[in-house]
This record gives C-alpha cells, sequence and structure tokens, in this order.
C-alpha cells in the first residue's frame, strides 16, 4: 500500500509540474517580405505571327519657316528649389581658447539661495488623432506643415525632442507631445496653466522643464505632477534652458541672466551681468568636452567649470549679438550672430565664417547641423537655408512668402532625418530631404500654363515643358522660363510632345497642326503639316529612331517616318485602323519601333525587316489601350495602360502584372519610365516607383512599390500621360491633373527602421491606466500635499500599496516606458478579455504605417498586415505567461523590432498549484482513510470466506473425487465399448479358421472311418485306389486344418503384440495395412454383434504410401471409431430410407502429400447437421440414442491425432455430401468424410505421451 501511496505522489506531483509550465509556442519567422501587397507572378507570353510592311515613299516640299530672338522671347523668374553655390568666399581664422580674454570662474562662490516650489496634480492628457502635415501656399518643395486639423489646441511655438524621438510642441495654450499617432494635450485643464512655451526641455531623469513669460515648470509624468518653481533670481521670460552633466539646469533670463538650478536640492545660483556676461541671456549650452557657452547680446562667453575661467568670445572672432549655438557631430561648434554663420573647431584650432547676408531679414537666427553633417539655418524671413558637409553650396526652403518678419524657435532632426522647425508667432514645419519633396508650380510661379503635357530636358541642360499654351524653357543657371507662344508664330498653342533630333532640334507636335521643328540654334521654327508631304496634321506621338530619322504616329493608323535632310517621308496605314488614334510612338534599345493605338493594342515594328507583330489580350496584355511604355538597360520593357502596369521580359515569353493588388496606387497606369534601376509609373492617384530588390533573409528576389501622393507634399494626383522626363540630377518632372507641373528629387533608399511602442493595454475593450489609485500615490509619498489641478484645492497624499490595483486586484512590479506600462503584470482569471494597442514612431508618412503582431501563447501565425492601431480582443485567455509582439513598417517598408510586452493570467485559487496540492493531498488521505477502513473489511471478511472456502473446498474435493470416477467409468465405457466391437471383430477372425478346422476335422475323421472301414475288409475286397484316394484327401485337410490354425494363431499374435504396445510408444507403422485390419475388425464385430447388419466397404489405398511413427494401438482406435461411426452411419439411414436401390458404403482411402499422410473414412450416410458439427468434438456430445454412446469417441479420437502432431476434420452437409477436397458433389450420394492428417515427419523418439 505504501508503495501505491508513493506512486500516487509521483504523479501528483508530475500534474503540477505540468500545470505550472507554460509551453507557449514562440513567435514563427517573421515574413519580412511581406509588403502588405501581391508580388507579381510571371505568365507565359508568346509573341504573334508577323505581316510584312510594304511601305509609300513620297517625297518631301520644302518645309516654310519663320524666325525668333531668343533673348526677346518673354521670359519670368522660375525657381525649382536647386542647390545654389555659395556666394562669396569662407572666412577662416585661427582660433585658441587659452588666447581669449578671461576671468576667474568658481560655480561655488556665485549668489545661491533656496527656490520654493509649488506641486501640482498633473492631469490626464486629452488625446487626440493626429491629423496630417499638408503642403501649404506659400511653402516650397519639401515643407509641409501643419494646419487647424492637426490636432493641437493653440499654435505651435516650440518644439522638442525626447529620449525616444517623440516630439513636444509648446503652444499658445500648452504642451503637446506628438507621437506620429496621436496628440496628447496639456493645458490649463490637466494643472498646466503656462501659455506661450518659450523654453522647452527634457532633462535626464526624463523630467520636462517648462517656462515662458512668467512661469517655469517642471512636469515628471511618472508620478503626475508638475513643480512649479519660485523664488528665482531673475523674473523674465526664459528662452533658453540646458541641463549639464553634472544634472544642473542652466536657465536664460532674457533680461536679468542666466540661472543654475540645482532641482533636487532645490537651490539656485545666479550669473548676471557681474560676471561680464552682457544681456539678452538667449541660450545655454554644453559642448562635448564640457565647456558652458553662454550666449548674450555682448557675444559669447565659454566657462570651463574645471579650469574655472570665463573666456569671452567677440570682437575679431565674433560680432555680437549671437542668437544661436549647436554642436552636431562634426567637430565644430555652430553659432550664427545674425548676420552670419561662424563654425569653431577647438581641436583645429580655427574658426570659419560663411558669407555674410546682406538683407536684414536675412538675418539667421537659428543654426543647426544634422547627423549627416548638413548644415541648417532658419532667418527672419522665413527661409531654411541647407548647407553641404562642404559647405560648398545651399538649398532654399522657404516657410512663408510674405516679408513679414518672423522669429523661429529650435531645429531639430527626427530619428528619420527630417527637419522640424516652429516659430514664435504660429506654425510647425516639416522637411524631409529623403522622399523626393515634390513640388507643385503653376502660372502663379511662372508657367505659361498649368496644363503640363509633356517634359524634354535637351543636352544644353535646358528643360522644355509643352503646356495648353505654348512652350515654356527652363534655364536653371538664371533660373528663368522663357515662353513659345502665338505671339512668335507657333500655329498650335497645344504640344503634347517635345523630343530633340540629333542636331539639338525640338520636334513639337499639335493636335491637328502637323509638326513644329524649333532650332535654338538658328532661332528659326520650321512646319511639317500636310502640305510639305504628312500623310495627316493629326499627330499622336513622335519619336526618334536609331538612325535619327524620326517617326511619327498620325490618326487613322497613319504611322509614317521623315528625313527632312533628305526630304523623303515614308508611310503605310493599318488597313483595319479606321478612326484610331495613335497614343505613343517609342524606339527601343534594340532599334525596334512601338507603337499604340487606341482600342487596337500594341504595335512592335521590326526595322530592319519590315515586319510587323501586334500584341493584344489574345497574346497577355492587360488591356488593348496602351498609353506608354519603356525600356530599362536590358531592353525589358514596362507597359502601362488602362488596366495597370506590365513587365515585358527581354525574350519576349513571359510578362508581369502589376495592379492595386501589387501595390500600385490606381489600375489606370497613364505614363511609365525608367531611371536609375527604378521604374516609375504615373497613375491617376499619383506616382508609384518600383524596384526590385533580394531579400537578406530568403535571397529571394521581390518588388518594393512605393507611392507619392498628397503626403509626400503633391497637391494634385492624376499624372498627364506621356508627361514625365527624368533630368541629369535624376529628379523627375511630370504634367499632374492639368494643374501643376511637378518636380520630385530621386528618393532615397534610406534604412531606418520605424520604432514600434505598445501604448496602452485594453480590458474588455477599455484603456486601462496604470500611473493611477495606489500606484501613484506610492510615488508620492515624499510629498505631504499636492494641489489640485485647478489649483484651488489640494489632496493629502496616503498610503498604499505599490504595484496592486486595490479594485480590480492585479499587481505588477513598476511602471515603465514613454506610455507607462507595467512590468511583470499579474492579471487575474477574470480578467482574460484583452486587446492592446500599439503606435509606430514614425513622423515620415505616418499615415502609411502598417502592423503585424503575434501573441505567445495563443496565435500560432504573425497577424495580417494591418493599419489599425489595436489588435484583436482576445477571449477567455486561460491562465498562463503571454508575450504580446507588434512590428511596423512605415514608407520606407523595412520593418521594426518587435516591441514586446509580457504578462500573465493567474488562474483562479482553486486552480493554482498549492490549490491542486492541497486537492492531492485531501485525496490522499481520503483514499488513505478508504484503504484502512478497506483493508479492516477485508481482513473481517478474509475470515468469513476462509471458512467459507475450506467447506466449499471439501465439498468440491469430493465432486472432484466423484466427476474423476465417473470420468473413469466413462471412458472405461468407452474402452469397454470399443473393446467389445474389437473383441466381436477378433472373435470372428478367428472364428473362420477354426470353423474351418473343425469341419476339416469332422471330414478327416469320416475318412479316416472310410478308410478304417476299407481297410477291415478283405484284402480282395480293398479298394486300393479308394484308400490311396481317401489318405490323399485326409492329408490334403490336414494341411488346411494346419492353414486356419497358423491363421488363428496370427491373429491371436497380432492382438497381443498391440495389447504390448499399450504405452502409447510410437513404431514405424505401414497405414494401409493398419487402415484395412481396422476395417475388418470394425466390421466382423458389427457382424458379430448384429447378424442382420450388412454393409459394403471398399478401400482405395496409395501402394507408395511410407511407413510413419505412430502408436498403432492409439490410431488404430481413432480408425475403429471413425468406422464404427460411418457403419452405424449408413446402418442407420438403411434402416430409415424407404430407398430400395440404397446401399450402404463405406470408403476407407489413403493419400499422401508433401507434409502429411491422409487418411478418409467416407459414409453415404445422412450427413451431419451444422449445428451438430460444431459440437461433434465436444466431450459427452453424441446423437446416438441413450444408452448406445458415451459422447467420448472423437473427442478421444481428436486428442490423439493431436498429439501426433495431426489434424483431424469433417466435412459434410447435411443432404449433400462433402468430399476431401471440401467440394461438393451434388449428383453424389449424401455423406461425411472425416480425414486424419499424419505429418511424415513423426520418429521414433518421440517421448511416450500418455493421454
Amino acid at each position: 500500500m505504501k508503495k501505491d501511496i508513493l506512486k500516487l505522489l509521483i504523479i501528483i506531483a508530475s500534474v503540477l509540474l505540468l500545470f505550472s509550465c507554460n509551453n507557449a509556442p514562440e513567435a514563427p519567422p517573421f515574413p519580412e517580405t511581406d509588403l502588405g501587397y501581391e508580388q507579381p507572378v510571371a505568365k507565359p507570353f508568346k509573341m504573334p505571327e508577323s505581316d510584312t510592311i510594304h511601305w509609300e515613299t513620297a517625297k518631301l516640299k520644302p518645309l516654310p519657316e519663320i524666325k525668333f530672338e531668343w533673348d526677346k522671347l518673354p521670359t519670368k523668374p522660375f525657381e525649382i528649389g536647386e542647390a545654389e553655390p555659395l556666394e562669396g568666399e569662407i572666412e577662416t581664422k585661427p582660433f585658441y581658447l587659452d588666447s581669449l580674454p578671461s576671468t576667474p570662474f568658481d560655480l561655488e562662490k556665485l549668489p545661491e539661495k533656496q527656490i520654493k516650489v509649488k506641486i501640482v496634480a498633473l492631469g490626464d492628457p486629452e488625446i487626440k488623432e493626429a491629423g496630417a502635415l499638408v503642403k501649404l501656399p506659400g511653402t516650397n518643395r519639401g515643407v509641409m506643415s501643419t494646419n487647424f486639423n492637426f490636432g493641437l489646441t493653440g499654435s505651435p511655438m516650440n518644439l522638442m525632442k525626447d529620449k525616444e524621438g517623440m516630439l513636444w510642441i509648446g503652444t499658445t495654450n500648452g504642451l503637446a507631445r506628438y507621437d506620429s499617432e496621436n496628440i496628447e494635450m496639456y493645458g490649463s485643464e490637466q494643472g498646466l496653466n503656462i501659455t506661450r512655451l518659450t523654453g522647452l526641455m527634457v532633462d535626464s531623469k526624463g523630467r520636462i522643464w517648462v517656462a515662458n513669460n512668467e512661469r517655469l515648470m517642471v512636469l515628471d509624468l511618472k508620478k503626475k505632477l508638475i513643480f512649479e518653481i519660485f523664488n528665482r533670481f531673475g523674473e523674465t521670460p526664459i528662452y533658453g534652458l540646458m541641463e549639464d552633466k553634472e544634472d544642473r539646469v542652466w536657465a536664460g533670463d532674457i533680461a536679468t541672466g542666466y540661472s543654475i538650478i540645482d532641482f533636487d536640492k532645490k537651490s539656485v545660483k545666479y550669473l548676471d551681468e557681474s560676471n561680464e556676461i552682457k544681456p539678452p541671456f538667449l541660450k545655454p549650452f554644453q559642448d562635448k568636452e564640457g565647456l558652458i557657452w553662454l550666449t548674450s547680446r555682448s557675444g559669447v562667453n565659454i566657462i570651463d567649470l574645471k579650469e574655472r575661467k570665463n573666456y569671452r568670445l567677440s570682437g575679431d572672432y565674433l560680432k555680437s549679438p549671437v542668437y544661436d549655438i549647436n554642436q552636431g557631430p562634426s567637430k565644430r561648434i555652430w553659432i550664427t550672430n545674425g548676420t552670419r554663420i561662424s563654425g569653431i573647431n577647438k581641436k583645429d584650432h580655427e574658426i570659419i565664417s560663411l558669407p555674410p547676408e546682406k538683407d536684414t531679414l536675412q538675418i539667421s537666427a537659428l543654426v543647426y547641423e544634422d547627423s549627416r553633417g548638413i548644415v541648417w539655418s532658419v532667418n527672419l524671413k522665413g527661409i531654411a537655408k541647407k548647407y553641404s558637409p562642404d559647405l560648398s553650396s545651399f538649398e532654399k526652403f522657404i516657410f512663408d512668402s510674405s516679408d513679414e518678419p518672423k522669429i523661429y524657435f529650435p531645429i531639430l532632426e527626427d530619428r528619420e532625418g527630417q527637419i522640424w522647425i516652429t516659430a514664435l508667432n504660429g506654425g510647425l514645419f516639416r522637411i524631409n530631404i529623403n522622399n523626393g519633396r515634390p513640388g507643385n508650380f503653376t502660372m502663379e510661379d511662372g508657367l505659361g500654363a498649368n496644363q503640363v503635357w509633356s517634359t524634354l530636358h535637351t543636352r544644353d541642360g535646358k528643360t522644355w515643358i509643352g503646356t495648353y499654351n505654348g512652350i515654356d524653357v527652363y534655364d536653371r543657371d538664371k533660373k528663368e522660363i522663357k515662353h513659345f507662344g502665338a505671339e512668335i508664330g507657333l500655329r498650335n498653342p497645344r504640344f503634347p510632345r517635345l523630343i530633340e533630333d540629333s542636331t539639338g532640334r525640338i520636334w513639337a507636335t499639335g493636335n491637328a497642326q502637323g509638326v513644329s521643328i524649333i532650332d535654338p540654334k538658328k532661332e528659326s521654327i520650321q512646319f511639317l503639316t500636310h502640305d510639305q508631304g504628312l500623310k495627316t496634321d493629326t499627330i499622336g506621338r513622335i519619336a526618334k529612331g536609331s538612325n535619327g530619322k524620326m517617326w511619327i504616329g498620325g490618326a487613322k493608323g497613319v504611322l509614317m517616318t521623315v528625313d527632312v535632310e533628305g526630304q523623303e517621308t515614308k508611310f503605310y496605314g493599318l488597313k483595319d485602323i479606321k478612326d484610331g488614334f495613335n497614343y505613343f510612338v517609342e524606339s527601343d534599345n534594340e532599334n525596334n519601333i512601338w507603337v499604340s493605338w487606341r482600342d487596337v493594342g500594341l504595335q512592335k515594328i521590326d526595322i530592319e525587316n519590315d515586319q510587323s507583330y501586334f500584341l493584344t489580350t489574345s497574346e497577355g496584355l492587360a488591356s488593348n489601350n496602351i498609353y506608354a511604355i519603356a525600356f530599362d538597360k536590358d531592353n525589358n520593357a514596362w507597359i502601362s495602360g488602362e488596366q495597370g502596369l506590365q513587365f515585358l521580359n527581354r525574350d519576349q515569353d513571359s510578362i508581369y502584372n502589376f495592379t492595386t493588388d501589387q501595390g500600385l496606387a490606381a489600375n489606370d497606369v497613364f505614363d511609365v519610365a525608367v531611371n536609375d534601376g527604378k521604374t516609375y509609373a504615373g497613375t491617376s492617384k499619383g506616382f508609384n516607383i518600383l524596384k526590385k530588390i533580394k531579400s537578406s533573409i530568403t535571397g529571394e528576389d521581390y518588388w518594393d512599390v512605393k507611392t507619392i501622393d498628397v503626403k509626400q507634399g503633391l497637391n494634385f494626383l492624376d499624372v498627364a500621360q506621356g508627361s514625365m522626363s527624368f533630368d541629369e540630377k535624376n529628379r523627375l518632372w511630370a504634367g499632374v491633373e492639368n494643374q501643376i507641373l511637378t518636380v520630385i528629387d530621386e528618393v532615397k533608399d534610406y534604412t531606418t527602421a520605424p520604432r514600434t511602442y505598445i501604448t496602452s493595454i485594453n480590458i474588455t475593450d477599455k484603456r486601462k491606466e496604470f500611473n493611477t489609485g495606489g500606484y501613484l500615490d506610492q510615488h508620492r509619498q515624499d510629498f505631504d500635499t499636492i494641489w489640485n489641478p485647478d489649483r484651488e484645492s489640494f489632496t493629502i497624499v496616503g498610503n498604499t500599496e505599490k504595484g496592486k490595483d486595490a479594485q480590480n486586484e492585479m499587481e505588477w512590479k513598476d511602471l515603465y516606458g514613454p506610455y507607462q506600462l507595467p512590468s511583470e503584470l499579474r492579471l487575474t482569471h477574470d480578467q482574460n478579455y484583452l486587446s492592446f494597442s500599439y503606435n509606430s514612431l514614425n513622423y515620415d508618412n505616418p499615415d502609411e504605417v502598417s502592423y503585424r503582431y503575434f501573441l505567445e501563447g495563443i496565435d500560432k501565425t504573425w497577424s495580417p498586415i494591418t493599419f489599425k492601431t489595436t489588435s484583436e480582443s482576445y477571449r477567455d485567455l486561460p491562465p498562463g505567461d503571454y508575450t504580446f509582439k507588434v512590428r511596423s513598417k512605415g514608407y520606407n517598408n523595412i520593418w521594426s523590432e518587435p516591441a514586446e510586452f509580457s504578462f500573465s493570467i493567474i488562474p483562479p485559487w482553486w486552480k493554482t498549484w498549492w490549490a491542486y496540492l492541497l486537492y492531492g493531498l485531501v485525496s490522499i488521505a481520503i483514499l488513505y482513510s478508504i484503504m484502512q477502513y478497506r483493508s479492516q473489511w477485508l481482513k473481517k471478511e478474509n475470515r468469513v470466506l476462509e471458512e467459507r472456502v475450506s467447506e466449499r473446498t471439501a465439498q468440491l474435493q469430493k465432486s472432484i473425487h466423484d466427476l474423476e470416477n465417473t470420468q473413469a467409468q466413462l471412458i472405461q465405457s468407452e474402452k469397454m465399448a470399443s473393446l467389445g466391437e474389437l473383441t466381436a471383430g477378433i472373435a470372428h477372425e478367428i472364428q473362420n479358421p477354426l470353423n474351418f478346422v473343425n469341419n476339416f476335422s469332422e471330414v478327416n475323421s469320416e475318412l479316416i472311418e472310410e478308410l478304417r472301414n476299407e481297410k477291415n475288409k478283405e484284402e480282395a475286397l480293398r479298394d486300393k485306389a479308394l484308400e490311396e484316394e481317401l489318405l490323399t484327401d485326409i492329408s490334403e485337410n490336414e494341411k488346411k486344418i494346419r492353414h486356419h490354425g497358423q491363421r488363428a494363431d496370427a491373429i491371436v499374435k497380432g492382438m497381443l503384440q498391440h495389447s504390448r504396445n499399450s504405452s502409447a510408444e510410437k513404431e514405424l507403422t505401414d497405414i494401409n495395412k493398419l487402415a484395412d485390419e481396422y476395417l475388418r475388425l470394425s466390421y466382423h464385430g458389427l457382424r458379430a454383434k448384429d447378424k442382420t447388419f450388412n454393409a459394403g466397404m471398399k478401400t482405395e489405398f496409395d501402394e507408395t504410401l511410407p511407413k510413419i511413427y505412430v502408436a498403432p494401438q492409439d490410431i488404430g482406435r481413432v480408425i475403429l471409431n471413425l468406422i464404427n461411426n460411418a457403419f452405424y452411419a449408413v446402418t442407420d439411414k438403411k434402416r430409415r430410407t424407404n430407398d430400395p436401390g440404397y446401399e450402404p458404403t463405406v470408403i476407407v482411402s489413403t493419400r499422401q502429400n508433401d507434409k502429411f499422410i491422409e487418411i478418409d473414412i467416407q459414409d453415404n450416410g445422412y450427413g451431419i447437421p451444422e449445428e451438430v458439427k460444431e459440437k461433434i468434438f465436444q466431450p459427452f456430445f453424441t446423437t446416438k440414442p441413450s444408452g448406445q454412446g458415451t459422447g467420448l469417441g472423437l473427442s478421444l479420437s481428436y486428442d490423439i491425432v493431436k498429439m501426433h502432431g495431426g489434424i483431424l476434420t469433417v466435412n459434410t452437409r447435411h443432404g449433400v455430401p462433402v468430399t476431401n477436397n471440401g467440394n461438393s458433389e451434388p449428383e453424389g450420394p449424401e455423406g461425411t468424410t472425416f480425414t486424419i492428417q499424419l505429418p511424415k515427419t513423426l520418429n521414433g523418439k518421440t517421448k511416450k505421451q500418455k493421454l
């Protein structure tokens, strides 16, 4: 029993271990290349059969010509925001810090006093979904800004980036955190009664410092407290805040000096004019070496705290005043004094100064060096300048086109490389130089018309722009546009196609006025129309062939090639196109011409062989309306049409389809161009950029697709057909929606992944706040009294257990991160209906951020890509440990590292490990009690049972003894019955020879008496011949008597021999002889018992049968029993049948196969019924009348044959005889066949067996 209890304990411990283990599957590999759209799949493509082109040739007539003067063309200024060379020289001077005028400086000797702090509870922010930045009028390329839909309360006027990379925006009504998804606004309702923030900073402990004209406050977001600082030395507006490496905060009181605040010690020191610092006191700054730089009207003071020196930088080095100072990744410290920007390199002992600004509104109030080494400045006119790292050029970014001066606050760079700037009197601006910064140019900027349908970049560096009001030519060096129009003689103002020929002439097509050929060098315009030899004046598109000839597509399926110098034109017309409009004519890299016809398809012309191929939807095109075609360097074709974009490989045996399912902005693609390994598609919803990328994870190629639309700064989207082109700086030019000309810089491949955050946990679809209640009170224990946000009442802080929500009984260790999430969170079992909110810190196109998430312990695969910022709801989560993971990707299609949040759901007490242990112990106790009780009860019952068993055993032993006696009697009876039958047979066998002996003895007696009588006669009367005859008869009879006596002797000896072998020892036996002998014994025995018995016997022995080792007496008993049964069956049928022709017959036959010798005993009796057949080998089962059988004959026979290694089987069908092979014989008599199978391998060494 103890062992059983031990086993039970082991089982319980194993179950508890199983419950305590968390076998939750880990997240599967992340599908990095799944970007939210399908990848295109190659489809087979086969070029159709070609047709031979038969050209017609005609002579050109002289072309009419007009003259113009280039310098007298109408001219307007036009700028697209190109880099300009730096005007003037960069001034370089030596710089040695030790050579600067200095005075002793001892921080400890500065005036010091204690500050007073009023503690106010910080309420939860008002959360709004952030709106998108927009392209405002007056801003140029790359500048996006906020408007009233952005979500701020008040106008933005200050800016800061915290350690997580999130932006904090000071407004006229408070403070907001912008995480690219939401705006969290703190204002007077949250206790922050401060407006027009002029100072903004985050310290090393994550506290936010804010200042304005009146107040200085510190926000502790974790404790949800506002510390309002009083009793400073200066009470003037603060414009600059900085924390040094000793955690001291330096605040610039603009009119009185610099306050140095030790917030933890609640003390403040002060620098003012007595330290040779002149107002205004604008900005403190600490460089990487620890020097403190303080700007003022009189220059810069450099304080070396270690050396205790105060250096003065002004005069020859730097003119006063100094507005801003910063240090970037380079060695230089950048300073602006309004008129010029200077950079100080202390290590290389030099100071450089950029050329000064002449315009007072061009004064640079801010200077900043970003992570790329680019230097930025902002002036009072609202223009930001971006200086190249080598300072050789700059670009302008315009925030405000008015001449009204504005004050701009700090420049900062977000983690994606975008530049952010705020204006003091309202405005938040973002400059993105990565996503192409699309321009939106109109007639207000200098264009001749807003409807732009063609752009061309000529070899002389100019850009030609075809509009609906003539042609504009942009000269980027002069930043001006010259205009060709009807005023100089152009016949048609609409020019949907421009192309430059090999001589520098510009071919311009008009809708119904033929071709205008403009020669800028000769200052002439020639006109090529139907009058000069063209087949039609309605020209669709024009292209330059490899041989310098110009190809022209006209109306009604006319295609022409023109050689102006040779004064010849060749043309042919498509017979099946009556009203066909020509969409384009293009030349590929292998001298083929491609032409598109409206509603007909795409035509490829093999110029060298004069063959034409027509491609339609039957060959694999997505549509028969093809709008444009472009070829890459390998001559692969990109085909755009009304049903998407297609990629036809150079071998022209496979084609790929791109639609919105593959990431396109729209399916109607009006133009396509290839540039620098990228494919640009112009659609009705903006531009797409396609690039094939090899995955660094799988090694497989996939297509990256980006979109340029309103989110990147486009004001309109529907791209004009055939208007796209690229200049030498890889900038894309195109007309859009008959409204603008856009110029888009090359979109840069930047690899910065977004940063993903889990922002909240939602229980039953409600956001759960953790930084509240007892946890919050515990972190406020250092404070006795906290004013409420209304500042009219206060709260006394109480004691509450840390990290526990008394209402919900959930527990956690601490809160972490920008969203105050709990670590080691433990939820109760009924808090198992969860969802998770998340966000991607992605200021570059936040509307295009997508997510995938995974809950370890529940999910098996990552979720499908979603743009929602809340996961699905996980219902009825079982107790266990879980980790929620979420990843995001932005505009650059790079997935972030996963943000993770781990938590546990604890089981109810009745499912805890200790509850299961208690269950186990109780179960063991109950089981033990039951076992004890049962043991006592069993002992008692055992004693009673033993007594009953003893009594019953005695009765059973008596019954067994009686049964054994009965069984012995039955077996003896069976034996005696067999013996009686055997004896009768033996007696009959002996009787025959004895009868012969008796008969011949009587005959001999009579012959002897007759011989004696003959001998007694007188000699004369004696018949010698008779005597001799009698003697001969007597002698013959004696021989017969001797023969029959020997025969009887042989029978007796044989029986004695069988009797001596009764030990069942096996001996080599002739089975044929044994079967024959027992057949005769059976027959004669039955005849001896019943004189009326009569049946036929027949033997069919296999004479080749070998002798085998058997116990002849036992096998003989089996044969005798079966033959007796057979004779009984035929006799019974003879007695019961009315058929006079029935002859009872028993056949004994033998045969052999590879393994067995078989003995068949076959009768033609009634057969055995099926229900009886199943029982015939059972002991004591008999069908004979009572007293005529014991039921042991077949059972004993079966056992004897089995002990010989043989098989005894029966084949019968009641009324249908069955032969020994199991086949019925419908034509034959009824009957049964018993078959004895004895193995040939029996030998004489088998041990004696006793039945």
